[in-house]
């Protein structure tokens, strides 16, 4: 017998800014928007009442914005490590929307993907990153560093998980051949 049962999943729009402009953006972010980040202590109080609820749950909870890394951006480095703390201590496995431009440079590329592979180990639960790769992201040499960073490290390779969505457009798959190519 089949028996499928439906889950429910938390997501946390963690900012509404976001370092780019794009003109298919539901959300209206962008550089030009005043920066706000949800208050640290209620993420905390979501997580806690979305994991009290009696509904069957998925092991993972999304954070996305605007730029869900945003906060990192922006110097705001202890804000994102907290925000995976409290989804490990929950036992929720981070699985974060990026446009993954952060890629580009090095020491914050490096200081995302080791904060990711830290809250992992700590939480038991891999940390994953989706980047958008599309005709409105200018951003594949930065993904390609992002997936070089990973794929050379034991150590991020085991922590780090990453997955790639994009439109269904001519442009965009033009995008993503161009990052396999890369």
């Amino acid at each position: 017998m089949f028996y499928n049962q439906d889950k429910i999943s938390l997501a946390i729009k963690n900012t509404n800014w976001c370092n780019l402009n794009c003109a298919h953006c539901c959300e209206c972010s962008g550089p030009n928007v005043v920066p706000n980040f949800m208050p640290l202590d209620k993420i905390e109080q979501y997580i806690g009442e979305f994991c009290a609820m009696p509904l069957p749950k998925w092991e993972y909870m999304v954070f996305t914005g605007g730029e869900a890394m945003a906060p990192y951006l922006l110097k705001r480095y202890e804000y994102m490590p907290q925000c995976l703390e409290f989804a490990g201590r929950a036992g929720l496995a981070p699985f974060i929307k990026t446009n993954g431009v952060w890629g580009a440079d090095g020491w914050l590329r490096r200081r995302i993907l080791n904060d990711c592979a830290d809250a992992a180990i700590k939480n038991n639960k891999m940390t994953s990153l989706d980047v958008s790769i599309d005709e409105f992201h200018n951003n594949v040499p930065a993904v390609a560093r992002i997936i070089q960073e990973i794929v050379s490290s034991e150590h991020l390779a085991r922590c780090v998980r990453m997955s790639i969505s994009g439109l269904d457009t001519l442009k965009s798959h033009a995008q993503f051949s161009y990052l396999i190519a890369y």
